[in-house]
C-alpha cells in the first residue's frame, strides 16, 4: 500500500492551472525527485502532501499516523532561542523526556519523598529515553549543524539574528535530526556551499526513510533518487532511477509519441483524401466507413518540448594574454584574514572555477577585479582590451523600479522592437515584458540579468552563481552557452554539474589562502583528500553516537554533569542516575550490575576515563575534525569511554551505598 497517493488532483491559480488530473504514489523507502520549470507546481505537490493546501478537486490520501518532516525553500524560524536549543526541537518527544527525568532526579533530593517510586519512574523513563536514542542526539545535533556549514562558535547565536541561508540549514538541520518516515526537501542546496552540499547529499543517500525531493541540481538528483516525476504542462510523467535514467527515458517516449504521432497522421491523409473522393459516389459506403475508422482513431498529440531560453554568447573580441594578474593578494576585514599571498594569473582562454566555503571570500574577490573593493596588500591587475561582463547573485546589476523592456533598452542601443525580440529568446513574451524588475521571481530576475549580460558584448565573465534560482533546463540553456563562449570566464559556483561541464582550472579560497587545481570540478573533488567523501556512520540515521557539543544546557557533555568524591575535575560525563538522596541512601540505577572492582581502584579508573573523555570532548568541539578522516576513530573512542565510565559510575553508586 502507497504511503501517499494523489488521484486525479486539479489545481489552479487564478486563470493559470498547475496540476490537472495528476495521480501519483510514493511507497516506503522511494526516493523521488519532483522536476519540472519553475513554477510547474512542485511545491504545491509538497504543501498538499504536508497538509497546507488541498486540492480543488480530486484526492491526496496519506497513510494514518505517518511521520512526515518537510523544509521549504524559505524557512519561517524566529524567535530568541539560541541555534543549539532551536535545532532539539526537531526531536520535540526526546526535550521532553529529558526535562522529566531532570525533574525526578531532583526528587530524590527532597526530604520525604517517595524514593522507591520515584526511582521506579524514573527507570522506567530512563530505558525508554535510551531506547529512542536521547543520550546521543545532544551530540547527533552537533555533528549535522556542523556537517551543514553552522559550526560550534554559532550554536549559541539566536535564531532571530541568524541570515536566510543559516535559518534554512537549521531548518534541514531539525529535519534530519527528526529522522521521519517520508521527508519533503523543497531545494535545499540553495543556500549550501560545495562542502556542506556534499555533507547532506551523504546523509540522504543513507537515510532510509521515504523522500521527496525539489532539486535543480542534477548532481544531488542522481546520486540519491531512484524514482523521477515530472511535472509538465499541468501533468506528470513517472520514471524509473535517477535524473540520467529519465532523462533517457523521456527522450524514448517522445520518440516513440513522434513515430506515432507521424504514422496516425499519414494514416489520416490517406483517410481523409479517401473520403474526399469518394463520399459521393459509388464508393460512398465505403467513404463512410472510413469516416468511422478515422472518427475510432485514438490521436496522439505532437510532441511538444517546453520552452526554453535561448541564450548565446557570440563572439568575443580578443583580449590581451593576461586577463587578470594578481600578486601577493590579501585582503582583511579588522582582524579577519578572508586570503593572503594570492599569486594567480587568469589567462585569455581560461575557464576557471572560483569554489570554497560560503564566506571565504569569492565574492569580494571578483569585486576587487571589478574595481569595486581594494586590497589590503599586494597587487591586482586586469590586463589590456578587457571588457568584463558581471553577473551579480544578488541582482546588483538590475534596476527594480523600472519595468523588464525599460530595464533592456536603458542599458543597451536596442530600440524597443530588438528589445522584445531579444527578451522573448530568454521567455520574456507579450505582457510579460511589462513586469516591474522588482515584482519578478528570482528564476525571472535571474534571465533578465543574463539578458543584459549578453547585451554588454564582455570577453571576460565574472559569474557569482549564475544559475542560482534556474530551473534544470534553464540551466542547461546556460550551459551550453558558456561552452560555446571563447571568451575568458571565471565563475564562482556552488553548482557542481556547471562547475564540470565549463571549467578547466579551479581556484579554492578557503582557511585564509588559496589553491589551485587543473581540470573539473570531479577531478579537483578526486584530489582533495580532505573534502567530505560521506558522512560518518555515526551521524546517520539511527546510527547516532554521543558528541561534545555543550549543546542546549551549557554542560560540556550531552550527558548530566555531576561531582564524584575523589574527582579532581569537580565533574564529568556521566549517567543520568540520581545522586546520594537527601536521605543519605543511594538512588542506583533500575539495574546495576555486579560489583566487581575495589572502591579505590573504581576511583583510579574512573578518574583516568574521565581525563581521556575530557581530551576527547575538546577535539569533538573543533569543527574541522567533521572534515578529516579520524572522525570517525573519535566518535567511536568517545563513545566506548563514556559507555565504560556508565558502567563504572553505576559500580561506584552501588559500592558507595
Amino acid at each position: 500500500m502507497a504511503l501517499i497517493s494523489f488521484s486525479n488532483v486539479y489545481r489552479s491559480y487564478a486563470a493559470q492551472v498547475v496540476l490537472d488530473g495528476v495521480s501519483l504514489s510514493i511507497n516506503r523507502g522511494d526516493r523521488v525527485g519532483l522536476i519540472g520549470r519553475n513554477g510547474s507546481g512542485k511545491s504545491t505537490v509538497l504543501r498538499m502532501i504536508a497538509g497546507t493546501e488541498r486540492p480543488e478537486r480530486g484526492s491526496v490520501n496519506i497513510q494514518a499516523r505517518l511521520r512526515i518532516g518537510q523544509v521549504e525553500q524559505e524557512p519561517r524560524l524566529d524567535g530568541d532561542q539560541t541555534v543549539a536549543e532551536a535545532v532539539l526541537q526537531g526531536c520535540p518527544e526526546l526535550v521532553e523526556m529529558e526535562k522529566e527525568l531532570r525533574r525526578l532526579e531532583q526528587q530524590f533530593d527532597k526530604p520525604g519523598s517517595d524514593h522507591e517510586e520515584t526511582m521506579a519512574l524514573y527507570g522506567d523513563l530512563q530505558h525508554e529515553f535510551d531506547r529512542l536514542g536521547g543520550h546521543e542526539f545532544h551530540g547527533k545535533a552537533s555533528a549535522v549543524l556542523c556537517g551543514l556549514g553552522l559550526p560550534v562558535e554559532t550554536h549559541e547565536r539566536r535564531v532571530n539574528v541568524l541570515s536566510g541561508g543559516q535559518k534554512t540549514r537549521l531548518a534541514i538541520a531539525q529535519l534530519l535530526l527528526a529522522d521521519p518516515e517520508v521527508m519533503l526537501l523543497d531545494e535545499p542546496t540553495n543556500h549550501l556551499d560545495l562542502e556542506a552540499t556534499e555533507w547532506l547529499q551523504a546523509y540522504l543517500q543513507r537515510f532510509s526513510g521515504s523522500l521527496l525531493l525539489v532539486s535543480h541540481d542534477r548532481y544531488l538528483i542522481d546520486a540519491v533518487c531512484d524514482h523521477i516525476i515530472e511535472i509538465e504542462e499541468a501533468h506528470t510523467w513517472a520514471y524509473e532511477g535517477n535524473y540520467s535514467a529519465a532523462l533517457r527515458q523521456k527522450a524514448e517516449r517522445l520518440e516513440r509519441q513522434r513515430e506515432t504521432f507521424e504514422r496516425q497522421q499519414q494514416q489520416v491523409q490517406k483517410l481523409e483524401s479517401f473520403i474526399r473522393r469518394y463520399k459521393a459516389g459509388d464508393r460512398s459506403t465505403q467513404a463512410k466507413s472510413r469516416e468511422k475508422a478515422l472518427a475510432r482513431l485514438d490521436l496522439v498529440g505532437r510532441p511538444r518540448e517546453g520552452r526554453s531560453a535561448r541564450i548565446h554568447m557570440g563572439h568575443a573580441e580578443r583580449s590581451g594574454r593576461d586577463v587578470v594578474r594578481m600578486g601577493r593578494l590579501a585582503k582583511w576585514f579588522g582582524d579577519l584574514c578572508l586570503f593572503r599571498d594570492v599569486d594567480f594569473v587568469v589567462e585569455r582562454g581560461d575557464r576557471i572555477g572560483l569554489v570554497g566555503p560560503n564566506g571565504a571570500g569569492k565574492t569580494t574577490l571578483i569585486r576587487m577585479i571589478l574595481g569595486q573593493d581594494i586590497p589590503s596588500d599586494g597587487t591586482l591587475s586586469v590586463g589590456t582590451n578587457v571588457h568584463i561582463g558581471y553577473f551579480s547573485q544578488d541582482f546588483q546589476t538590475l534596476g527594480n523600479n523600472r519595468a523588464v523592456i525599460e530595464e533592456i533598452v536603458a542599458d543597451s542601443d536596442l530600440d524597443v522592437p530588438a528589445a522584445r525580440t531579444m527578451l522573448a529568446r530568454f521567455l520574456f513574451t507579450d505582457d510579460e515584458v511589462f513586469k516591474n524588475v522588482g515584482d519578478l521571481s528570482g528564476g525571472e530576475r535571474n534571465r533578465v540579468a543574463l539578458c543584459k549580460l549578453l547585451l554588454s558584448r564582455p570577453n571576460l565573465l565574472l559569474l557569482d552563481e549564475p544559475t542560482n534560482h534556474l530551473d534544470i533546463a534553464t540551466r542547461e540553456g546556460l550551459i551550453a552557452a558558456l561552452e560555446e563562449f571563447d571568451g575568458t570566464i571565471l565563475v564562482a559556483s556552488h553548482d557542481r554539474y556547471l562547475l564540470d561541464r565549463i571549467t578547466n582550472r579551479i581556484l579554492e579560497v578557503a582557511g585564509g589562502k588559496a589553491a589551485t587545481y587543473p581540470g573539473n570540478y570531479s577531478e579537483y573533488h578526486r584530489s582533495k583528500s580532505k573534502l567530505l567523501d560521506s558522512p560518518d556512520e555515526a551521524l546517520l540515521p539511527k546510527q547516532t553516537r554521543g558528541t561534545a557539543s555543550g549543546m542546549g544546557n551549557g554542560r560540556t557533555s550531552p550527558a548530566t554533569t555531576r561531582t564524584r568524591p575523589g574527582s579532581k575535575s569537580g565533574g564529568a560525563a556521566a549517567s543520568h542516575s540520581p545522586e546520594r538522596t537527601g536521605s543519605g541512601k543511594a538512588a542506583p540505577p533500575a539495574a546495576a550490575p555486579p560489583v566487581k572492582l575495589s572502591p579505590a581502584r573504581l576511583e583510579r579508573q574512573i578518574q583516568e576515563l574521565e581525563t581521556r573523555l575530557s581530551s576527547l570532548t575538546e577535539r569533538m568541539n573543533d569543527p574541522d575534525l567533521y572534515k578529516s578522516a579520524d572522525m570517525l576513530t573519535v566518535v567511536e573512542e568517545y563513545d566506548r569511554v563514556r559507555a565504560r565510565l556508565e558502567s563504572l559510575y553505576e559500580d561506584w553508586t552501588a559500592v558507595s551505598g
